[in-house]
């Protein structure tokens, strides 16, 4: 299985597809890949990329008329720990967090990854959750 890396986590195995191209390795002076063998979490990344990709774009959004904005890798890791931040202020126990919104994708995975940086898995309803869940 020459095309396939193996890692563990918790107890199971996963076999994973190795990343054949690494375009912003070879184009872009400003990113740093994590480690891509399954050693970092999804957490991690975002302080991976913090610290080795600050000034790499994360998302890029129309701003004004005609014009774009690039949001890089050090302001979006910032808001992901000020979210992780508030939601690790709640004094409840057990606090359970869903997240319903309207928002754009910038908010939302901000959101999203702040809930998960702090420790939690956050629930986003869906119409395609079934009604068990």
């Amino acid at each position: 299985m020459q095309n396939t890396t193996t890692f563990s986590y918790t107890g199971t195995t996963f076999i994973a597809p190795k990343i054949k191209t690494r375009q912003c390795v070879k184009y872009a002076s400003t990113f740093t890949p994590p480690p891509l063998d399954g050693s970092c979490t999804l957490p991690e990344a975002i302080d991976w990329h913090f610290a080795h990709s600050p000034d790499h774009g994360v998302y890029t959004y129309p701003h004004g008329e005609g014009e774009l904005k690039v949001l890089k890798w050090a302001e979006y890791a910032k808001a992901i720990y000020r979210v992780s931040n508030l939601a690790l202020k709640r004094k409840d126990e057990k606090p359970k967090y869903a997240v319903l919104a309207v928002a754009d994708s910038i908010t939302l995975t901000t959101v999203i990854m702040g809930l998960v940086r702090a420790g939690y898995a956050p629930f986003i309803p869906s119409p395609r959750v079934s009604p068990q869940v």
